[in-house]
């Protein structure tokens, strides 16, 4: 059951179970999207498989994924290096003048932080290139980590994986501007970030942007420890947490979003939890069996990860 003080819908598995999808809101009504003209929010299942995404692993699954749907994925680590990039034309196995015409994936390897990424594209056969960011994390590093991407480019797709943390998806009709971030506990208030670093670098306001919070672990499976509940009630509100000690990052996040001016029938909250549900994949019930002796990296690869993508 959603907590939060927005409304709240199921999510519709799209191709084969593979694939769940939302329009954004405005006002209360679903944005249309017959032409195109505005972007969906998307989410893999457990059905499509893992999703797990690093800069120095293949994984075929996610590429094909990509590639079934015209939309090309970046090339791995050992192919291009490791450096601070700024312009995602250098991920991909081509020059740009060809790439201009494709839909181009551009990820980032999480790393729990509050750390958001903005890109830009001058003109149509020009590289799309990093205008800045914010947030600061010491394993942040150009493109390759953080935790989040927005846009005004409809040919860049962004990119994050999730489990039980909140996909969170940004749209602004008036701008263009979109993106798609990663919200565990640890980033609680990336979108804040993003709404600023979109109003730094793109001009677009709170009150203009359609949110989708999507599928997540709800608080009817998210026990906290005392310390989390103070920190949580002191920076986000006594109404994120249900007693005794269950957490809802989902309120969390609907609180800094109405204080930042976004209407609250611009958002719109899943209502399917990952932990739950047995369609999505969840690191909390997916591990809850496996030895307590085993290595955090190694539990990584044990679950679903699911890729969420704004298009």
């Amino acid at each position: 059951m959603i907590e939060a003080s927005a409304f709240d819908i199921s999510c519709k598995c799209d191709e084969g179970q593979d694939l769940l999808s939302l329009p954004f809101y405005l006002a209360g009504k679903p944005l249309q999207d017959d032409d195109r003209v505005h972007p969906r929010c998307y989410m893999t299942t457990a059905g499509a498989g893992s999703m797990r995404f690093r800069w120095t692993e293949e994984n075929p699954q996610r590429k094909s994924f990509f590639l079934k749907r015209n939309i090309l994925p970046p090339q791995t680590i050992s192919s291009v290096g490791i450096s601070p990039i700024t312009s995602p034309g250098d991920l991909y196995p081509a020059t740009w003048p060809v790439l201009s015409t494709s839909l181009l994936a551009v990820p980032v390897e999480l790393i729990h932080s509050q750390v958001v990424y903005a890109l830009e594209q001058e003109e149509e056969t020009s590289e799309p290139t990093l205008l800045g960011r914010e947030g600061s994390h010491p394993d942040a590093l150009n493109l390759w980590r953080g935790d989040g991407i927005i846009t005004t480019n409809p040919k860049l797709v962004p990119v994050v994986t999730v489990a039980d943390c909140l996909p969170i998806y940004l749209y602004d009709a008036k701008t263009g501007c979109r993106g798609v971030l990663h919200s565990g506990w640890k980033g609680t208030g990336i979108v804040l970030q993003a709404l600023t670093l979109a109003e730094r670098i793109y001009g677009a306001q709170a009150s203009d942007f359609s949110v989708v919070i999507g599928p997540h672990i709800h608080s009817c499976c998210y026990q906290v420890d005392e310390k989390r509940i103070e920190y949580f009630t002191s920076h986000f509100g006594s109404s994120c947490i249900i007693p005794p000690n269950n957490l809802s990052l989902v309120q969390a996040n609907v609180n800094l979003l109405l204080e930042a001016g976004v209407p609250e029938d611009n958002i719109l909250c899943c209502s399917d939890c990952t932990c739950c549900d047995p369609r999505l994949g969840s690191f909390r019930r997916e591990t809850k069996n496996l030895s307590e002796n085993m290595i955090l990296e190694e539990k990584l690869k044990n679950f679903t990860t699911m890729m969420a993508f704004i298009h």
